[in-house]
């Protein structure tokens, strides 16, 4: 009896024990992760939205990629027609001038609700591959990482695929 008590014990104070280096192991973690800065690399979307280039509204019903600037600055962001079942892409891959990210927002407001974000699809480059469920116009920005304006020339490129793409 004396021995299964005993043992009983042990147990619960290794069970304590364990637990307690694993509250001091996510505490320091934790830390690791403050302290480096490692969370930021989540980051889902960026909204510096520095100038509308190039102007105007572009359509597309070209399934191979066609060139929308040669020129694109981080932190410019263009407008496009979308139509409702029509896959589109927006690529920065190809040119190397800098990190790239792409965010697609709603609307033609730079900065409203997020529909898609890529970083690093090719290399340092980015790509959004997005199917419309709305018929309508959507921006696109193209930033420096990490959510940066940046003052070399970046080329973008979209497509279209399925669907009825909209017409000029």
């Amino acid at each position: 009896m004396k021995n299964t008590t005993k043992l009983k014990q042990i147990r619960q104070k290794t069970i304590r024990l364990t637990f307690l280096n694993l509250a001091k192991l996510l505490m320091v973690l934790g830390v690791f992760i403050a302290a480096f800065g490692l969370s930021k690399e989540v980051k889902g979307q960026c909204s510096n939205c520095n100038a509308n280039y190039p102007s105007g509204t572009f359509s597309t019903t070209s399934s191979t990629l066609t060139t929308v600037s040669t020129c694109m600055y981080g932190g410019e962001y263009a407008y496009f027609n979308v139509t409702s079942g029509a896959t589109y892409t927006w690529t920065t891959c190809g040119d190397s001038s800098f990190d790239t990210q792409l965010t697609l927002f709603s609307g033609s407001s730079c900065g409203g609700t997020s529909l898609a974000y890529n970083d690093d699809a090719c290399s340092l480059q980015s790509t959004i591959t997005w199917t419309a469920t709305f018929t309508g116009t959507v921006t696109i920005l193209v930033s420096e990482y990490y959510c940066n304006n940046y003052s070399a020339c970046m080329t973008l490129q979209w497509s279209v695929s399925g669907g009825s793409a909209p017409s000029c």
